[in-house]
C-alpha cells in the first residue's frame, strides 16, 4: 500500500514548545486515522525516535535547507502524497500541501519575535501560502488574522484545536519537591516570550509577597530586561512533563498573563487538571474560555493582584472541548474534504 499522508517531521528538531506540541499529538492522531502503510513522518537526521509511531530520517541538513531541499526531493520519489505541514513551514516546491500556521506573531511589532526568524517568515510564508492546496489554524481568532493578512487565500483557514490525548500518560497522585516547598502556590507555565508578559507577573506577585508563584519553564533571554522577580517567586526551568503534571494538578490556579497568542495551551492543560485559571483579557482567552474564567487586564499589576484574593472555581468543561476523539473526527473531516478536493 502506497503512503497517501506524509507529515513534515522537522517540528521534531524544535525544542520544547506548544508548537511541537500540537505537531506531535497530530502525529498520533493520523497514526490511528490512516491505514497502516498510508502514513509516514519524514524527519531531519537530528530528529529523535518516537515511540510506536512511523519515522523515516534521511538527508544531512537540518532546518529550514533541509525543509527545502531533502523533504520535496524524497516526496518526489514517494509519488503524489499529501504533505502536512504543522509548525508554520514547509517546502515551497511542494503544492500538494496543508500548511498550519499557528499565529501571526512574526507580523506584530512589539512582540519581540526574533527578527532574523521574522523577516525570514515575512519572505517565506507569503509565497508558502499562494502555493499550498489549504491552509489550517489552531483557533478562530487566529484565522480571522491569517485571512486579513493573506486577502489572496480563497476562504479563511480550516481550524483545528489542539488534542490533550498526551496529558492521560501523566495524572499524578503525588505531589513533586517544588509543590512541598511552596504549598499554596499560583502557577505559570512557560515564560518563553517576552509577550507573556513577566514584568506584570513580578509586579502583581510584589503586590502581594504572602502570595507564591512557581515558573515552570522559561527562557533567560525572555526575562532580560524585566525587573529582579521578588523573593515570592520560584523558578523550574526544564520540568517533565510528570513535573508540570503535579504542578498543575496541587496549584491554586494557572496564570496567563500573556498579550498575544494563537491558542494558548497551559490553561488548558491546568483545567484538565482541574486547576482554575486566571487569564489575561485578550481575544483568544474569550474564544476559549468565554465565562468560564477570571480575567484581568494584561497591563494593570493590580487587578492581577486583587484576583490572587478571589474565590477561585477549576473549568473542567473547558478542557473536555479538546478531548483526543472530539479532535480526531475533526481531523478525519478536514482531511477526507482536503483529500477530496486534490
Amino acid at each position: 500500500m502506497s503512503i497517501s499522508v506524509v507529515l513534515n517531521g522537522r517540528f521534531l528538531t524544535m525544542p520544547p514548545s506548544g508548537v511541537r506540541r500540537y505537531a506531535l499529538e497530530m502525529a498520533r492522531l493520523l497514526h490511528e486515522l490512516l491505514p497502516s502503510g498510508q502514513f509516514l513522518i519524514v524527519a531531519p537526521p537530528n530528529a529523535p525516535r518516537i515511540q510506536d509511531l512511523p519515522l523515516k530520517k534521511l538527508g544531512l541538513l537540518r532546518g529550514h535547507l533541509w525543509e527545502q531541499m531533502h523533504l520535496p526531493a524524497f516526496l518526489h520519489r514517494l509519488g503524489q502524497p499529501l504533505l502536512i505541514s504543522p509548525a508554520n513551514t514547509g517546502p515551497l516546491s511542494w503544492a500538494r500541501q496543508v500548511v498550519i500556521l499557528h499565529d501571526m506573531a512574526w507580523q506584530r511589532p512589539g512582540l519581540a519575535f526574533n527578527r532574523f526568524l521574522a523577516l525570514g517568515y515575512r519572505i517565506l510564508i507569503p509565497r508558502l501560502l499562494r502555493r499550498c492546496k489549504a491552509v489550517w489554524t489552531v483557533s478562530y481568532f487566529s484565522s480571522r488574522e491569517i485571512h486579513k493578512a493573506f486577502p489572496f487565500l480563497p476562504k479563511a483557514p480550516e481550524v483545528l484545536y489542539p488534542s490533550l490525548g498526551y496529558l492521560k500518560a501523566h495524572f499524578p497522585s503525588q505531589p513533586n519537591d517544588i509543590v512541598k516547598v511552596c504549598k499554596s502556590y499560583f502557577l505559570v507555565v512557560g515564560l518563553t516570550t517576552s509577550r507573556k508578559n513577566a514584568t506584570l507577573l513580578w509586579e502583581a506577585f510584589r503586590l502581594r509577597p504572602h502570595v507564591h508563584l512557581v515558573v515552570a519553564g522559561f527562557s533567560r533571554r525572555a526575562l532580560r530586561g524585566c525587573p529582579p522577580p521578588p523573593p515570592n517567586i520560584f523558578f523550574l526551568e526544564n520540568p517533565s512533563d510528570e513535573d508540570l503534571a503535579r504542578l498543575y494538578a496541587h496549584c491554586k490556579a494557572v496564570i496567563s498573563a500573556s498579550l498575544y497568542e494563537g491558542f494558548d495551551l497551559p490553561p488548558v492543560e491546568g483545567a484538565f487538571y482541574g486547576a482554575p485559571v486566571l487569564l489575561s483579557d485578550i481575544a483568544i482567552h474569550r474564544e476559549i474560555w468565554g465565562e468560564e474564567a477570571q480575567y484581568f487586564d494584561p497591563w494593570d499589576p493590580g487587578a492581577l493582584a486583587r484576583l490572587l484574593d478571589a474565590p477561585l472555581t477549576p473549568s473542567f468543561q473547558v478542557a473536555r472541548c479538546f478531548a483526543p476523539d472530539k479532535i480526531k473526527s475533526q481531523l478525519l473531516a478536514l482531511l477526507s474534504d482536503t483529500l477530496n478536493h486534490f
